[in-house]
């Protein structure tokens, strides 16, 4: 961006993203159509050990459910739990009338990573919000899924409600993972988006040369505080920070960012519920 952009000094606080306030506007009108419709749905939630984090991202999604009028059913279960029998656990509650959307609480334990997708692919179609199945991810790939995943649904729509023009602007995404790194380019394909996209992994050699040629990054590398340092960025880039990588130091060098409280989270939890609602109305055509 260059020197005479219209953004060039704003504040920290003007250049935020609030997923917050825009999270909140959507969930009111989910919970209005809930109302006006007359539903009642339920979200469940496969919890698998006891991390802590887990648990605060569950809780996250109680209160969302809560204000809006959904129920949210946990069903835990122990770290040392078998693939099968979990498999076996995640395939009964599926079937259950009163569950309207499935998710497996990610990450789990280590015990059950490498078998990851194996338990995710066990969640239905129809029942699937986190779009994570391979199926789901088949139907992403192909630009026919009538949902996509939240936290990309999230960041579209963050963008969109303060009118941020992504067209033929250069876009790094940083992470090759499920939820943010691989949908978003999915995604940005089946729209034609016509620009440039560089998809980096964590580890890839000359990351910071990437991402210093970027006007937006889309960053969702766990465990990774501080990944984007100032000298990476170019002047004026927008950075959507999915997973706290965003160095505090290189928020004046930005023209927008999400912060690491308040961004990216409060959007993807209410876009989940959206899925939600979303799967009830095309199960309810396709019955």
């Amino acid at each position: 961006m260059q020197e005479n952009s219209p953004h060039r000094g704003l504040s920290n606080m003007q250049k935020k993203l609030d997923g917050k306030k825009v999270s909140a506007q959507i969930l009111g009108k989910l919970k209005q159509e809930l109302v006006d419709k007359k539903l009642k749905l339920t979200l469940g939630i496969i919890l698998v050990g006891d991390d802590e984090w887990s648990r605060v991202y569950i809780k996250q999604k109680k209160e969302a459910g809560a204000e809006i009028g959904v129920d949210v059913k946990i069903f835990e279960y122990p770290a040392n739990i078998s693939v099968r029998k979990l498999r076996a656990e995640v395939s009964q509650i599926a079937k259950r009338h009163d569950i309207n959307g499935l998710i497996v609480q990610l990450h789990l334990p280590d015990e059950l990573k490498a078998h990851e997708q194996r338990i995710l692919n066990t969640i239905p179609l129809n029942k699937d919000v986190d779009v994570l199945s391979e199926r789901a991810v088949g139907k992403l790939t192909a630009g026919v899924s009538p949902v996509i995943p939240p936290t990309i649904a999230g960041i579209l729509r963050l963008l969109e409600e303060y009118k941020i023009d992504i067209s033929g602007k250069h876009i790094a995404i940083i992470g090759n993972g499920p939820l943010v790194g691989r949908p978003a380019e999915a995604i940005l394909t089946n729209m034609r988006y016509m620009g440039p996209i560089t998809l980096i992994t964590w580890d890839a050699q000359k990351y910071a040369e990437h991402i210093a040629q970027a006007d937006i990054v889309i960053s969702g590398v766990s465990k990774s505080p501080n990944l984007i340092q100032a000298n990476m960025l170019k002047k004026g880039a927008i950075v959507i920070d999915a997973a706290g990588n965003l160095d505090h130091q290189a928020i004046p060098k930005t023209s927008f960012y999400t912060p690491k409280i308040g961004g990216v989270g409060p959007m993807t939890v209410a876009m989940l519920f959206f899925n939600l609602i979303a799967l009830h109305k095309q199960n309810k055509k396709t019955a």
